[in-house]
């Protein structure tokens, strides 16, 4: 028994190196309301978009489009923002409503599910404040989930931002 030690324990050194070298420890992040990655063209978000209208300039200082999507059988509106070289820099998808019960309900509820995919968020607000939300430092792209309750305006925003726009965490 003893002389299988060896080769039993590089056999797991191996394992343990092509796991870590095949990114196992980044999880995939996919925006669950768009067919979109962070290769795809103006054109192709064009393509993709039927009712696609112009959004001015972007945070990114490129483009913006908006256009109507549902997500999670509520009709809200998805944006495309590219930066100044027309690459995709974030894609969110937005939703009012006029119920306080709804958006804190709605808030929750992805909110949990991206806890239960990704881990703890890093900056979680209490839904008792008028703004506020959540913010996951990930590898992949960071995404942020945030919530107004101002006043008649209530929204919910989520966001995917690329890799090569997101900010490290800045409590690392």
């Amino acid at each position: 028994m003893k002389h299988l030690r060896k080769p039993f324990s590089l056999l797991l050194i191996f394992l343990f190196c092509i796991s870590c070298l095949c990114g196992c420890g980044a999880k995939e992040v996919k925006c669950p309301f768009t067919e979109t990655d962070w290769e795809s063209t103006i054109e192709e978000v064009k393509t993709l978009e039927a009712d696609l209208e112009e959004g001015g300039e972007s945070s990114y200082y490129g483009a913006s489009y908006l256009a109507p999507s549902t997500y999670r059988d509520l009709d809200g509106t998805v944006q495309y923002m590219f930066d100044k070289e027309d690459n995709l820099a974030l894609v969110q998808w937005s939703y009012e409503t006029d119920s306080l019960d709804e958006l804190e309900i709605l808030y929750q509820t992805i909110h949990d599910e991206l806890t239960d995919s990704y881990g703890e968020g890093d900056f979680e607000s209490q839904f008792s404040s008028s703004i506020g939300g959540d913010v996951w430092y990930l590898e992949n792209g960071n995404i942020i989930l945030m919530f107004s309750a101002v006043d008649d305006y209530k929204a919910i925003h989520l966001s995917y931002v690329s890799p090569d726009h997101s900010l490290e965490n800045p409590n690392k």
